[in-house]
């Protein structure tokens, strides 16, 4: 499963208890975040993906650093059509730039 997936890496759950910690500070009821994480249902969560690589693949091997985790989070929020923070939004333009 590892080798092939990255959802069961620390990087992808790590990013995606970001993602439910934000959704929780909105609100805890589940009507109002369940239909929200729908669209996670459509992630291509494979190695092969090649929109991991610089996000939460380098070189082809996972990168859990701070830097890896928010561009992570950064492309489940946009996949779920959530906003980003200050920092997200920073870091993303840096990686966009190619500085990442």
């Amino acid at each position: 499963m590892r080798r092939d997936f990255i959802h069961s890496h620390g990087i992808a759950l790590h990013a995606l208890g970001r993602i439910g910690n934000s959704l929780l500070r909105e609100s805890i009821a589940p009507s109002k975040w369940k239909r929200k994480l729908s669209p996670l249902r459509n992630v291509d969560w494979t190695r092969s993906n090649a929109d991991w690589e610089g996000r939460a693949i380098v070189g082809g091997r996972v990168s859990k650093s701070h830097q890896n985790v928010t561009l992570t989070v950064n492309y489940l929020r946009n996949h779920l059509r959530l906003g980003l923070s200050a920092e997200e939004q920073r870091v993303e333009d840096a990686y966009l730039r190619g500085e990442a």
